[in-house]
């Protein structure tokens, strides 16, 4: 038996989906009519996960090929795939490890999933919750922050240094400041703008962002990511993110968190703060500890 791998994850989804159309279809011609809303309420498509083949070695007749790619990240592209096509639930099995210590320390087999596969819980929490992952990730990590003057203790002309700036040209109503007294970068009666920082990065890598935000006012404030090619232009706006503050009573400080894959042929990933719709001088968007943590392989 030869399992073969996908590398790109959106290859991986879209197979993954077109298995689950297909074989909702063949099973339908197979029932009577009668019973064709009966198995479209009580079946699910689901996909199963041999563990081991991610940890044998080469020769096995469970061996995945990983082709270069570390294992751990094979697995976690594989996960999210399956989550994404599955109607349900993905489940996990393995025979060579164990989840939980043994009560006869002699039983095998001995060896934790966590010690064969490291990372794989959080490669499994990021299939499952990939907020939650992000959030693991910054606030239990010892992970370096890629931004700079993330805590905005940094100023250039009145301004944070180290973020640019940017407002619709058509709609140039609003201010962006460096509040002294919170230590936070602020946008005031903005219509449409941003402070925004960009870091260089390779397709593959995976990143988690968090920030602190805090509103007054209306407006709708997002922490917003995107991405640039090589040639600093503006791409795969399909897979840009957008972290929108949650509806919380004004002027109390929230956090936002999430993740994502730089997708191919990208150079740079760019984080904005972002607000819009702001009409007043009493509309304001705060932003404090913004922080951009790659982890995974």
């Amino acid at each position: 038996m030869r399992l073969v791998s996908i590398t790109d994850v959106a290859g991986i989804w879209a197979n993954l989906q077109r298995i689950c159309s297909r074989l909702d279809e063949s099973l339908l011609t197979l029932l009577s009519p009668a019973n064709r809303a009966k198995y479209r309420a009580q079946v699910q498509a689901s996909f199963g996960f041999y563990l081991d083949a991610y940890v044998n070695p080469p020769g096995s007749s469970y061996y995945f090929d990983r082709e270069g790619e570390p294992r751990i990240q094979r697995l976690g592209s594989n996960l999210e795939a399956a989550v994404g096509a599955a109607d349900e639930y993905v489940w996990i099995y393995g025979e060579k490890n164990r989840w939980w210590p043994p009560r006869d320390p002699g039983t095998k087999p001995s060896t934790n999933w966590t010690e064969a596969l490291p990372g794989i819980e959080l490669a499994l929490l990021q299939a499952k919750n990939p907020i939650e992952a992000a959030r693991r990730v910054i606030l239990l990590t010892s992970a370096t922050n890629l931004l700079h003057n993330a805590g905005f203790t940094e100023t250039a002309g009145g301004q944070p240094a180290h973020w640019w700036v940017w407002q619709d040209e058509k709609q140039a109503t609003g201010t962006f400041a460096l509040d002294p007294k919170l230590g936070a970068a602020r946008l005031t009666k903005m219509a449409n703008g941003c402070f925004g920082q960009n870091i260089p990065v390779k397709s593959g890598e995976r990143y988690a962002f968090g920030a602190k935000l805090r509103q007054a006012g209306q407006g709708l404030v997002t922490l917003r990511v995107g991405w640039k090619n090589a040639r600093g232009e503006w791409t795969r706006g399909d897979a840009a993110r957008r972290f929108v503050l949650p509806s919380v009573p004004a002027d109390q400080w929230q956090e936002l968190f999430g993740s994502a894959r730089v997708p191919e042929g990208i150079a740079e990933l760019v984080v904005t703060l972002y607000a819009n719709g702001q009409t007043k001088e009493t509309d304001q968007a705060l932003f404090d500890d913004v922080r951009l943590v790659r982890f995974g392989p």
